[in-house]
Parts: structure tokens; C-alpha cells; sequence
């Protein structure tokens, strides 16, 4: 059986691979390898098709969720993203940040264009942003840090400056997060986007290498721009569509009907295995939930993954976190939040949603790293887990209690 792209996670193919089809001389090393496996795998009509679980009712880049992240990365394009190499630049191509770590200033890269022809400026970043604050009635994670709020400037069309009130390491991997939306669009004016159409029809404004040429009941068709950038990508046209249950994607898959399909059950992730030789991977089944940190205990780093959507936005709260943390050792997350345990207490980090290379990148740099840095990782989740102690919770809600009641 041909095998031209089956994968254990998601969004990577599209996210990097497709795009990295294109020149430019941004593009890293890594990228043009993955350029020659992408054109191995799309048809010889340059036609690149894959399974989508659901169809999502727009294609707002805000709206990123696991799938929702496949759909979007090909046709909107981030400020920048983080690799084990440092930062890839796409809409952005700098960014400097201030000796005493408070002041971070962008510059928006001269050739980057929307499709209908208008150039991408910080006014764009300024709109997307302040639609953040709508939806989300209040402060976000790139207008207010460690409780202060950011002063944002824009200091020309091109240059955008974010200060800090005070020292916050992880405000890069917040603007990685960032995906631009074209603000002439809406008249500049964020509270027209959500009772609009226009992220529901073909031919809206895209940043990425592809717009939206059709829209269908059960498929998105995008074709590859001619002025993207980037220099045009090699797959000239990308078909997402909508196909049943696992087993029927399967058979789609292998009759070649679909390029790509992402592997989520048990049974089709064993067969992967054997088929593939994999002797790094094991499955041990299920166990008495009190013996999961001592089984976690055995290895040097956990992952947890998941859609970021509006919902994780405010926060998490997964047992399995929990459980991650009281094994000792640091944790890799793909779900952007608010208010994120890992980051905040430096016991992991998190990365870019929806990207088979961020996550590689991820472990790449836990498994790099220098031995004292991961120890104070792994003190740091011990330490963190306790906070969240039942008996710990309890008492502190009585100390709270006691204290309301004293002072009434």
C-alpha cells in the first residue's frame, strides 16, 4: 500500500510543509526539506486533498481549534514563529526587545500583502487585538501582563511597539500566537466582524499563500497566490473536505482520495505502529488513576494536547495536568491560555496550537537542555502541584472564610 502521508498529528503539512513550497529568502533549511516531501505527496495536477472532522462555520483565524488550525494556517499567516533555531519570521521580519525587557518592538515585513492587494500594517495588528478585547469583554494576554496593562504604540505603518509594566519572558511566545486580520476589511471597525459574512465567503483577504476559492457544503478549495511574498507555493491548489468515520477515511486514503489523514483512535494508531516499525512507542492500557504520576515519574517529560479556542482562553483545569505535574517532571503544551500553570510557574511550556514542529521543536529543547535548567523544571512542578492539594484548597478556603467572617 502506497503510503504518501499518513501522520499522528495534525496541521504540520499545511501549517509548514505546503508553505514551505514557496521561495524566499526567509525560508530556513529545514523548510526546503520539507518542500521536497510535500511535492512528492501532492498529485500531478499540483492538487493537495485531505480529511477535515467537521465543518467549521468560518474561517476566522481567531477561532483557531485543533482543526480549525489546518484550515487557517495555509490562508493566514502569523507575526512569527518560535523553533528550536529561534524565530521564523512570516508577516513580521523583526523583532527587537529593549535591554531592560520592556519594550518590544516589531517591524512588519515591506513586501507582505493581504490578497486583495493592500499591505499588511500594524493597523491590522491594532484591530485584531482590540477584537480580542471585545469578545472577550476585558484584558487579554498581549494588552495586560503580570496584572499591569501594555502600552501598545504604533509608530509608523510598519512598526508597532508593545511596552511591558514589568519583566515577562514568555510576551514572545504570545506574539508567535498572533494571527492578523485585514482591518480595511471592517472600516477599521472590530465590532463589525462577528455579524458579518465575510469570513463565511470566498474571496476574503488572506495573508497566507492561498485564498479561498470555494466554499461548499462539505469542502474548502484554496488556490495558491501568484503574489504571495514568499514566492509562490509549489502545491498550486489545496482541497480540505469532510469524510465519515475513521475507517471510511481510511479507505479514502488508501484509494487515494485523500493526501493526508490524521490518525486518532487506538486501533489505527497500534496498526501505524506495526506497519511502521515503531519500537519507541508503547501502549500500556488503561490504570488505577492513582498510579498514573508514578508511571509518568519513569519518563523526562509530558505532553499535553488540545484545541485552543475562546474557551481555554480563560483558563484550564485538566486532571491530567495535575497528575503531570505530581510525576515531577516538566510538561510540553500545545493549548494557549490566559492563565497558563506551566509558563506561569515555570514547570513547562507551551506552544504554538496545531503544529506537528512546534511540538518537535518542543521536546527538542527539553531534551537539549542544560541538566540544572530541566532540574529546576522538574522542583518547580512538584512544588506547583502542591498548591493544588485538596487539603491545601481546604484550608485556605477556611482561612478566606474565617477572615471574611472576622471582618464583617
Amino acid at each position: 500500500m502506497k503510503r504518501r502521508a499518513l501522520a499522528l498529528l495534525c496541521a504540520g503539512i499545511l501549517a509548514v510543509g505546503m508553505l514551505a513550497g514557496c521561495g524566499g529568502s526567509s525560508d530556513k533549511k529545514d523548510s526546503s526539506a520539507k518542500t521536497e516531501d510535500t511535492k512528492k505527496e501532492a498529485k500531478s495536477d499540483g492538487t493537495f486533498t485531505f480529511a477535515l472532522n467537521y465543518m467549521p462555520t468560518s474561517l476566522e483565524p481567531s477561532t483557531a481549534s485543533d482543526d480549525q488550525t489546518s484550515l487557517v494556517r495555509p490562508i493566514f499567516e502569523p507575526l512569527f514563529v518560535e523553533t528550536k533555531d529561534g524565530i521564523e519570521y512570516y508577516l513580521a521580519d523583526k523583532l527587537d526587545i529593549s535591554e531592560d525587557g520592556l519594550t518590544y518592538t516589531l517591524h512588519i515585513n515591506d513586501k507582505a500583502t493581504w490578497s486583495d492587494g493592500e499591505p499588511v500594517t500594524v493597523k491590522d495588528i491594532k484591530f485584531t487585538i482590540d477584537y480580542g478585547v471585545l469578545v472577550y469583554g476585558g484584558p487579554t494576554s498581549f494588552t495586560k501582563v503580570n496584572g499591569g496593562e501594555v502600552q501598545i504604540n504604533e509608530i509608523d505603518d510598519k512598526t508597532m511597539e508593545f511596552v511591558l509594566p514589568s519583566v515577562y519572558d514568555n510576551y514572545v511566545r504570545t506574539l508567535s500566537q498572533f494571527y492578523p486580520m485585514p482591518a480595511h476589511a471592517f472600516d477599521n471597525d472590530p465590532s463589525k466582524i462577528d455579524d458579518s459574512t465575510y469570513f463565511k465567503t470566498p474571496g476574503m483577504a488572506t495573508s497566507g499563500a492561498y485564498v479561498v476559492s470555494e466554499i461548499n457544503e462539505d469542502s474548502f478549495v484554496y488556490t495558491a497566490r501568484d503574489d504571495y511574498y514568499r514566492g509562490t507555493p509549489s502545491v498550486k491548489k489545496v482541497v480540505i473536505k469532510t469524510i465519515g468515520s475513521g475507517s471510511t477515511k481510511q479507505i479514502e486514503f488508501e484509494n487515494g482520495g485523500i493526501d493526508y489523514m490524521r490518525v486518532t483512535s487506538a486501533e489505527d494508531l497500534k496498526k501505524y505502529k506495526e506497519e511502521h516499525h515503531i519500537d519507541n512507542v508503547h501502549f500500556k492500557g488503561r490504570v488505577n488513576k492513582r498510579f498514573i504520576p508514578g508511571i509518568l515519574s519513569r519518563g523526562n517529560l509530558n505532553m499535553l494536547t488540545g484545541p485552543s479556542d475562546r474557551v481555554s482562553e480563560y483558563g484550564m483545569s485538566m486532571n491530567k495536568m495535575f497528575d503531570y505535574m505530581a510525576s515531577g517532571h516538566p510538561t510540553l503544551s500545545n493549548i494557549q491560555t490566559r492563565n497558563d500553570i506551566f509558563v506561569d510557574n515555570h514547570c513547562g511550556m507551551t506552544i504554538e496550537a496545531g503544529s506537528p514542529q512546534a511540538m518537535a521543536d518542543g521536546i527538542l529543547k527539553f531534551a537539549q537542555m542544560d541538566p540544572a535548567e530541566y532540574e529546576t523544571y522538574c522542583h518547580n512542578a512538584t512544588e506547583t502541584v502542591k498548591e493544588y492539594d485538596f487539603g491545601y484548597l481546604t484550608d485556605r478556603l477556611e482561612e478566606i472564610l474565617k477572615k471574611e467572617v472576622e471582618e464583617k
